[in-house]
């Protein structure tokens, strides 16, 4: 019987040796195993997105579906729930789709911070159209090259009387491109451009039919995120559908769940703040 305890307790305290030895030589071991069983679950999450066939929209009206009244964007004390950040996304993509741009097409947006930017990018994806996110410090030549080499179809300005200024410095070298402004009525506006407001005003906030997007394959564009331009002029970087299903899974690595809240601090234009902030956001089903 003694034999048997002596040996119980050495065993003990050779297990226990070896354990301590373990944390000495590999203290983080924890972390380790936590982070990859955290990037199993995110691959996961990505591979079944893949299999499925799941684009950002979807994600984003499954939400809706999910939890209308929830809020989806906080902005300036204001709250935006799921049900009418998607109304104004369905009468963003109703105005678009009567301006005979296809799929194929590019949609340019200059808007600062906001919720009319979150509307109109989900607006057009509704229609699987890309938009290419403008920097809207830039003015001049590097503004001018950056809606021309994004072959766009249209430029949609947000509110602010600074953006409106700095497309009228270099309206003449964009002169055939339709133009569509935020927070103006056609009273205030000249004859180059287009009142959004006017326009969704008398939209149909209903959803448009997913068959408009129902083409849209996995290497098409969801849109366009420039350089900085320190090299140069700014050069638009592709963001295909996806590249952006993977990276919007990224907040499943670090367990944010849909009652935690992301918040954005960075223009929208960068990749960080949409493709890490924005559409982790829509996946998950948090706030931002």
């Amino acid at each position: 019987m003694w034999s048997t305890q002596k040996a119980l307790l050495g065993a003990a305290g050779t297990l226990g040796v070896g354990l301590a030895s373990w944390r000495l030589f590999f203290p983080y071991i924890g972390d380790d195993i936590r982070t990859i069983r955290a990037t199993k679950r995110t691959s996961a999450a990505i591979m079944k997105a893949m299999l499925e066939d799941k684009r950002i929209i979807d994600r984003f009206e499954e939400s809706v579906a999910k939890h209308p009244k929830k809020t989806f964007v906080i902005f300036e004390d204001k709250y935006y729930t799921y049900e009418f950040v998607d109304a104004m996304a369905n009468r963003i993509a109703n105005v678009v789709h009567k301006l005979n741009i296809n799929q194929t097409d590019t949609v340019a947006m200059m808007i600062y911070n906001e919720p009319a930017f979150v509307w109109t990018f989900l607006g057009l994806q509704k229609l699987g159209i890309a938009a290419a996110f403008v920097n809207f410090h830039l003015k001049s030549k590097p503004l001018a090259h950056s809606i021309a080499v994004s072959e766009a179809k249209a430029l949609i300005v947000g509110e602010g009387d600074e953006l409106l200024a700095s497309i009228d410095e270099i309206r003449d070298e964009i002169s055939s491109l339709p133009i569509y402004v935020f927070g103006k009525c056609r009273a205030e506006l000249d004859e180059r451009y287009v009142s959004m407001d006017d326009l969704l005003i008398v939209a149909n906030p209903v959803p448009i039919c997913k068959v408009f997007r129902q083409s849209v394959s996995p290497l098409h564009p969801i849109c366009y995120i420039y350089t900085s331009g320190t090299t140069g002029l700014p050069k638009p970087a592709i963001i295909n559908q996806t590249k952006a299903i993977g990276l919007s899974k990224s907040f499943r690595s670090f367990n944010f769940n849909e009652n935690d809240i992301a918040y954005i601090c960075t223009p929208l234009y960068h990749s960080a703040a949409t493709v890490l902030g924005f559409f982790n956001t829509i996946d998950v089903g948090l706030y931002i």
